[in-house]
């Protein structure tokens, strides 16, 4: 009896170890294929949403406008729109107790650059007395770091920030990290440009002395003191600036003065002296008529006259303060986070077509020169009431202008670069490519990449040049038909249309050969750090066909995406696909798999871990 009654103990037990692994594998086939350590942001019905590989929760908020996932651990942050302003929440993905909830609000009132840091503190600045906040997640407590800030500068996942005050009409600026004493680094800050990368972040500003007479260009990394530029303040290339890469300036350099145009006028004295005639100082009428005298008439139409040309004199005034009759021309200087090196001598901030961003500093520039110093032209007024009669004050300023310009001669366009052996300056071409020209300075291999406009059909043909070190190889024509070309890490991307055709094809270049890699693209652009691109291959209503693209492979993303909605964070891409009537279906993938449906109905897609 007690052996049967164990062997139907096991049975029983078999069978519902059976019925759980059945249960589990409906569950698992059910439940969406995401990758491991997964979440995704986004909105559904009008409610914000967040899905992980745990489950799927609401957050507190029917609108956000910024999220941040922390990649090494498992806080997420986020703000949320609320009647009474921007509220800021922490949910512990791992903690079950915390997804429930939607997470934990952190403050009720924030301006929107609160950023959050890879230890789990964040800062935040409360608009009430613009007071600097700080974050702790172990004790769940805000402390104030400082009151009446202006700006703060913090990246994510950066454990530094930056902010300024003022004291009296003083700028200060800080540099602090969590937990610890603000430290002040600047004083008399201007102007600051802030820039930041996965791993580092950069601030550049300018600093005053307190008596004001001195300007310094400054940088401050993320680790380490202030560094000094340059005092002598001329262009900063401000906008061609990359973290860890090269920034450019201009100072000192001379100024050539070259044709001077002379507008004679010999009528401004009498000019001067008309007055606007009076009726009453001319017969009457009636009399006038019987004596045939018309003095009157005939001056009011000589003083029409003069008023024309007093017209035409102001905008001859003008237009000569404004003739390009100099050349100012200054030296350009690279500083690659250590040391400012001079590359090139004697450009203008116009003549310059392209800089290297990173890696080795490299200028295309035109360079100019004057022909004929000091020489003068001269044209009189009435000549120039004959063009004002024919093209307006337009056609004058044309005109003159051309006078002026004839002595700045353009002497061919250069390259000038940083080499192991000291700057190179090599003479790229002696005529222009046009003012529509496209120049790509090449990551690698050491190259610059160029689009040469065809005749009439508004594509371009793309040419790739070696950059040596001691010249620049023969151009080698890479591909014609081009409409769109991006720099990658490793080489370019362009979309080409073939003769006689509307649609485009996607081409990867390594540096060497062409590599077609998706088909009927309408346009392109990068999608995260990780060097993916995606390709849309039709847009209609801002959604489209998409292709995903890495390192020279591509698949097929989703027929119909919406363009706005694609998010990467350099391995994975999320998307809202099968768009339609104003939602679309929530979709995750990787390099090389296939698309995984997450969720239907999606109306906005915010953030991806």
């Amino acid at each position: 009896m007690k052996m049967q009654f164990k062997k139907l103990l096991v049975i029983l037990a078999a069978m519902l170890v059976l019925a759980v692994t059945i249960i589990l594998l409906i569950v698992n086939l059910a439940a969406p294929k995401v990758t491991d350590d997964f979440a995704v942001v986004y909105s559904k019905g009008g409610q914000l949403l967040l899905q992980s590989q745990y489950d799927t929760v609401p957050l507190k908020a029917k609108e956000s406008k910024n999220q941040i996932f922390l990649p090494e651990s498992s806080l997420l942050f986020y703000d949320a729109v609320l009647e009474d302003g921007l509220a800021l929440f922490v949910c512990d993905l791992s903690n079950s107790k915390s997804r429930a909830k939607g997470g934990e609000q952190i403050a009720a009132d924030v301006l929107e650059n609160w950023t959050a840091a890879k230890d789990g503190m964040a800062v935040y600045v409360a608009p009430k007395g613009n007071k600097l906040m700080s974050y702790h997640p172990k004790n769940k407590k805000s402390t104030a770091i400082s009151d009446g800030i202006e700006t703060l500068f913090a990246a994510p996942m950066h454990e530094v920030f930056f902010f300024t005050k003022r004291e009296g009409e003083n700028r200060m600026l800080f540099r602090a990290q969590h937990g610890a004493t603000p430290q002040r680094l600047a004083t008399g800050v201007e102007n600051p440009h802030f820039y930041a990368d996965t791993d580092e972040s950069v601030l550049l500003f300018l600093s005053k002395t307190t008596d004001g007479g001195q300007t310094t260009l400054c940088a401050l990394p993320s680790v380490g003191g202030v560094t000094t530029i340059t005092n002598e303040i001329g262009d900063v290339f401000y906008d061609d600036y990359k973290v860890g890469g090269n920034l450019y300036f201009l100072q000192n350099g001379q100024e050539i003065t070259g044709v001077q145009v002379l507008v004679e006028d010999p009528q401004e004295t009498a000019d001067a002296l008309l007055k606007e005639p009076k009726r009453s100082n001319y017969l009457n009428n009636w009399l006038g008529s019987i004596l045939g005298d018309r003095s009157y008439e005939r001056d009011v139409e000589a003083y029409k006259e003069k008023l024309e040309r007093d017209t035409l004199r102001a905008e001859v005034k003008r237009v000569l303060q404004e003739l390009p009759n100099n050349v100012s021309q200054k030296d350009l200087y690279a500083f690659d986070g250590t040391t400012a090196k001079r590359i090139a001598v004697g450009v203008t901030k116009d003549s310059i077509i392209a800089l290297r961003a990173e890696g080795a500093a490299s200028v295309l520039y035109q360079k100019q020169r004057v022909a004929a110093s000091g020489n003068t032209k001269t044209i009189t007024l009435d000549t120039l009431m004959l063009l004002y009669h024919s093209g307006g004050a337009e056609g004058v300023a044309k005109h003159l202008s051309e006078l002026a310009s004839e002595s700045i001669i353009a002497a061919g366009y250069f390259i000038a670069q940083d080499t192991p052996s000291g700057v190179q300056e090599i003479q790229f071409a002696q005529e222009g490519r046009g003012e529509d020209w496209t120049v790509v300075f090449a990551q690698s291999p050491n190259q610059l990449l160029y689009l040469e406009p065809d005749v009439a059909d508004g594509k371009h043909t793309l040419y790739a040049y070696d950059l040596l070190e001691y010249g620049v190889s023969e151009r080698k024509m890479i591909d014609s038909g081009v409409t769109q070309l991006s720099q990658a890490k490793q080489g370019a991307y362009y979309r080409k249309v073939e003769a006689g055709g509307t649609v485009g094809s996607l081409y990867f270049f390594d540096g060497s050969q062409s590599q077609k890699i998706a088909h009927d693209v309408h346009a392109f652009f990068f999608a995260g750090d990780g060097g993916q691109i995606v390709a849309i291959n039709a847009v209609k209503d801002q959604h489209g066909g998409v292709y995903v693209s890495q390192g020279g492979a591509s698949w097929m993303a989703s027929e119909s995406a919406k363009i706005d909605s694609i998010r990467s964070n350099g391995e994975a891409v999320a998307f809202l696909g099968d768009w339609k009537n104003g939602s679309g279906s929530l979709y995750i993938i990787e390099e090389g798999k296939n698309a995984k449906l997450l969720d239907e109905q999606v109306t906005s897609l915010y953030a991806l871990k």
